[in-house]
């Protein structure tokens, strides 16, 4: 837990990741939307500490149905807590030097990213992502 608030200066969202699993030494960044999502549950079963990094809006996956007892609601959603499980998660407004500084201190801590199918979303941000991402450890 102190690497997480060492890294984001906050608890994890949900439960510390197991450090059972052939992939537990790994973190992962989730960048995608519901089009990737899948990828990323799949390493995280496999134990890799994989962190969801949504938009300040929330992930679009959260909007999709069914909702459980019917209630539409982003925290009701069983699509994304379906394909969700076993990962952690954190909200970062990327249009701030706030967000961008927090995500490049994530970015270092992680063996490497998913990123989202639309690249040209990160040029909305008016920053260069790929070079970000390119300078997460090997």
């Amino acid at each position: 837990m102190s690497a997480w608030r060492d890294c984001v200066g906050a608890e994890p969202l949900g439960p510390a990741p197991s450090d059972e699993g052939m992939l537990s030494p790994y973190r992962v960044l989730d960048l995608t939307d519901e089009r990737g999502l899948l990828c990323g549950k799949i390493l995280a079963d496999l134990g890799a500490d994989v962190i969801q990094v949504e938009p300040s809006t929330g992930n679009p996956a959260r909007r999709i149905g069914p909702f459980y007892q019917d209630e539409v609601h982003p925290e009701r959603s069983l699509f994304w807590w379906a394909y969700t499980s076993n990962k952690r998660s954190i909200t970062l407004n990327l249009t701030t030097a706030d967000g961008r500084a927090l995500l490049k201190r994530l970015i270092q801590t992680a063996i490497f990213s998913l990123n989202p199918a639309r690249q040209g979303r990160w040029r909305l941000w008016d920053w260069d992502m790929a070079i970000s991402l390119g300078s997460i450890r090997r």
